[in-house]
């Protein structure tokens, strides 16, 4: 019996010559130095857009033109910006003496003679959480054992936990779940004071408190030495060290001549000429 070929079918499609281009590599690694709204103190944080800029250190202030500047480089394409936060230190060579202060509330529980439960504190420095109040309804889900927790900043909600349990064996556990380092909250942190009260009256008592008092931005006294930093401490525009690929320097705002000149020797020598000082205009 005679082989049987059989012929593929063939298929032409014409398309329109395409240009493939390469995703061009970043060139500009920039170190920021200034004022936030919030955010951590002295620590350089890597952000790669201005959503998450506003994420970690907030908006626009009218005491600093590094949102302003972070806005601008990432609507210009900038992609990785390196951002170090500043207050006032009463010891430049000690990051502890900042000036800065997180402001703070503690709930009761439902006890017949309340005691301290919750301490809930604004995860950064700053006078932002002195708007900030905690909300305490019953849980969601009909559960006893829980509740939900609602942060309301100037008057809106921003922030909701559903949910949540004092017992720490839980999942839903309250410092678990709000101080999640990536599903948690960007505002506040809470603290489980371990009320001896019998579960569910150790729970936080029904209701709206605050606002969260005593936050400080640390302002007061600011001076150029803080904006310079120091290498013992890593403050200012020190703390960028880590930072080994850093290419560009701006201190947005701070125009003056003992600033500039800490940035020409920033790069010129700590840095081994290996970054390039943006000088703001005076």
């Amino acid at each position: 019996m005679g082989a049987q070929l059989l012929a593929s079918k063939v298929v032409i499609v014409e398309e329109e010559p395409r240009v493939r281009s390469i995703a061009a590599l970043p060139t500009a690694i920039i170190g920021a130095v200034g004022l936030t709204e919030r955010g951590p103190v002295g620590q350089a944080v890597l952000v790669t857009s201005f959503e998450e800029f506003v994420e970690t250190f907030g908006g626009f202030t009218p005491n600093s033109d590094l949102a302003l500047a972070a806005f601008g480089f990432f609507e210009n394409g900038g992609q990785i910006l390196w951002v170090v936060r500043t207050v006032h230190y009463t010891d430049i060579n000690t990051a502890a003496s900042k000036t800065s202060a997180a402001a703070t509330l503690t709930l009761n529980d439902r006890a017949t003679i309340p005691v301290p439960t919750l301490k809930v504190d604004a995860k950064w420095d700053g006078a932002y959480a002195n708007d900030i109040r905690a909300v305490i309804a019953a849980a969601t889900s009909g559960d006893a054992n829980e509740f939900n927790l609602t942060v309301e900043d100037n008057g809106l909600v921003t922030e909701v936990f559903p949910n949540l349990s004092m017992d720490a064996a839980k999942e839903n556990y309250v410092e678990t779940a709000v101080n999640h380092p990536d599903r948690g909250s960007n505002l506040i942190k809470v603290d489980d004071l371990s009320s001896a009260t019998a579960a569910p009256a150790n729970m936080p008592a029904i209701g709206t408190f605050g606002p969260l008092t005593g936050g400080g931005d640390g302002l007061t006294s600011l001076a150029d030495i803080d904006f310079i930093g120091s290498s013992a401490s890593k403050t200012g525009m020190r703390a960028l060290d880590i930072v080994q690929d850093l290419s560009l320097l701006i201190v947005p705002g701070r125009a003056t001549s003992a600033v500039h000149n800490a940035m020409v020797s920033y790069c010129e020598a700590a840095r081994d000429k290996g970054c390039f000082a943006i000088l703001d205009p005076p």
